[in-house]
């Protein structure tokens, strides 16, 4: 699998899918607490155009008290103040651009465009199919990062996908889709609704 061609993919398959989305959904909540739909897509968008560069960052980071979070939920935010269209049309004309922030490694691009991508079709009820080739590589990712602090949540547990050969850790079995364990792992409470296994009640508490 050549990365930057499957997160290009990635992009335009999302921006197919969201084409048709009505103001209401744009404005509805998504798996992100504290963006809309629309702020996640911009997000997405920006990740694809490649603004998130060092000296963006600096600033960004230096205007928010130095936290990373705070500048990027403002960031979101403000970039979700455009019209969907806009943000559409530019997430399609990015997605095969080779840009990704200084020093992070190219799995976090994917990983960040089909996390995303989730936290907005999920709410949405709709039904984005995800290819598990796509899915493996970035589940290894989430699970070994500090970022999303997915071993604090998944220790003492046994991941395995049922529509994959993916597995990892040891313990009380949680088992389901390897995108449901993939948001999971990422934080996203909603996700543990699709998995089952002795050790599900347990993963559920850490949330």
């Amino acid at each position: 699998m050549e990365l930057w061609n499957t997160i290009g993919d990635e992009r335009v398959q999302l921006a197919e899918v969201l084409g048709g989305l009505d103001q209401s959904q744009w404005d509805a909540p998504s798996l992100c607490t504290e963006w809309k739909v629309r702020d996640v897509v911009a997000h997405v968008t920006a990740g694809a155009e490649g603004v998130f560069g060092l000296g963006t960052t600096v600033v960004g980071m230096a205007r928010h008290g130095f936290s990373f979070n705070r500048w990027m939920s403002e960031d979101g935010r403000q970039r979700g103040e455009q019209d969907p269209a806009v943000i559409l049309a530019n997430l399609k004309a990015a997605a095969r651009n080779r840009k990704k922030p200084p020093g992070a490694p190219l799995i976090s691009v994917l990983t960040d465009v089909l996390i995303h991508g989730q936290d907005v079709c999920r709410p949405l009820g709709i039904q984005r199919v995800i290819d598990v080739e796509h899915l493996r590589p970035v589940a290894d990712f989430v699970k070994s990062t500090f970022v999303f602090g997915a071993k604090k949540r998944t220790a003492g547990l046994a991941l395995r996908a049922t529509d994959s050969d993916w597995s990892e850790g040891s313990g009380a079995e949680v088992t389901g889709p390897i995108e449901a364990l993939v948001m999971v792992m990422a934080g996203r409470r909603a996700a543990v609704d699709d998995l089952a296994g002795e050790g599900r009640s347990l993963l559920a508490s850490r949330f």
